[in-house]
């Protein structure tokens, strides 16, 4: 009876020593199986990536390319989820301009001027019909090139980094009812406009070899093209 009694126990004992690593084994497969279904060990967006897209920490200006966490050709859906809703819109034939001012800022009272325009284009007659973002200008001063080039910039030093930029147009500021110069640069699909005191008043971009500028007229209606 001692025999059978000691047999028991070390069975039980053996078999509980072995049971961690049964379900080790289960849970592993289980994780296998996951990331084979779906192709990656964690989620497409990490929290890190997430919270910055929310917070709209990006300032950066990339000449052709995008303003800000705002990308060319982005669909008008996807800005507003970023921006929200406009607080003007100008729509006809397939096209928009759209404008959002920024909120007042009691420690810079230039705020209340600050806007963002963006001229969309919807694709008529194609598959894809969602309206697209050709052309973005901004005016707040926190944007910058990765050179260091804002507003308030002066034209000289705006003219050593682009040295192929040529004046392409003229407005008159329906605000401050100055004559402004828009100089452009096709090649790199970038505008600044050049107030008299020679400061830059606004920065634009659009696809490189284009020269459109109908989001001008959010600010202005007497654009000359030169």
């Amino acid at each position: 009876m001692k025999n059978v009694a000691l047999a028991i126990i070390l069975f039980l004992s053996l078999n509980s020593c072995n049971q961690p690593e049964k379900e080790a084994a289960v849970l592993g497969s289980a994780s296998e199986s996951i990331i084979k279904e779906t192709g990656k060990s964690k989620p497409e967006n990490t929290s890190e990536e997430t919270s910055q897209e929310v917070s709209g920490k990006n300032e950066t200006i990339v000449p052709g390319k995008s303003i800000g966490l705002i990308k060319l050709n982005e669909q008008a859906e996807v800005v507003y989820k970023l921006l929200g809703k406009p607080n003007l819109t100008d729509a006809a034939m397939g096209k928009m301009l759209a404008t959002w001012f920024t909120e007042a800022n009691l420690s810079d009272p230039d705020t209340t001027a600050y806007q963002t325009n963006i001229f969309f284009v919807r694709n008529m007659g194609s598959a894809e019909e969602s309206a697209l973002a050709k052309q973005i200008r901004i005016t707040a001063k926190q944007y910058k090139l990765g050179n260091g080039l804002a507003i308030n910039s002066d034209l000289k030093t705006i003219q050593a980094s682009f040295p192929e930029m040529k004046k392409a147009a003229t407005y008159t500021s329906a605000r401050t009812k100055q004559k402004i110069d828009v100089y452009h640069d096709s090649v790199a699909g970038i505008t600044f406009e050049i107030n008299k005191a020679g400061k830059c008043v606004g920065i634009g971009i659009q696809e490189p070899g284009k020269a459109n500028f109908e989001v001008y007229s959010a600010v202005s209606s007497d654009l000359k093209k030169l």
